[in-house]
């Protein structure tokens, strides 16, 4: 019994697409980065298994700068009929620098003493 039971079921490696995932970047020299998914997992079911994954996104709305590449972004979760089967890291594929914000008070404060003094 438990050798049918074992026959039926493979470990099958999840093959979907997230090729072209960005998030926006704010404060950044980028606007937006492109991230990867770290790997496909693997999941234990039979031959009509895959057809019953699904993928969750646990990726923020955006991420502020500075952003090193291959650093953690979010996750996404695979569930199998709604039961949680694995997950996979979701990691910056490119670099967004800090980018430094001339402040406008600053400036209106340079600009008031500059009248006021001449």
């Amino acid at each position: 019994m438990y050798d049918h039971g074992f026959d039926m079921l493979s470990v099958q490696k999840l093959d979907m697409d997230f090729s072209g995932l960005t998030v926006p970047v704010v404060g950044g020299t980028r606007t937006e980065i492109e991230v990867e998914v770290s790997e496909q997992p693997s999941v234990c079911a039979d031959e009509n298994g895959l057809a019953n994954i699904t993928a969750v996104y646990c990726i923020p709305r955006f991420v502020y700068a500075p952003i090193a590449k291959g650093s953690s972004i979010g996750t996404i979760k695979y569930y199998n009929n709604g039961v949680y089967a694995g997950q996979s890291d979701v990691t910056a594929n490119e670099t967004a620098a800090y980018m430094e914000q001339p402040t406008k008070f600053t400036e209106n404060v340079k600009s008031f003493f500059k009248r006021l003094f001449k």
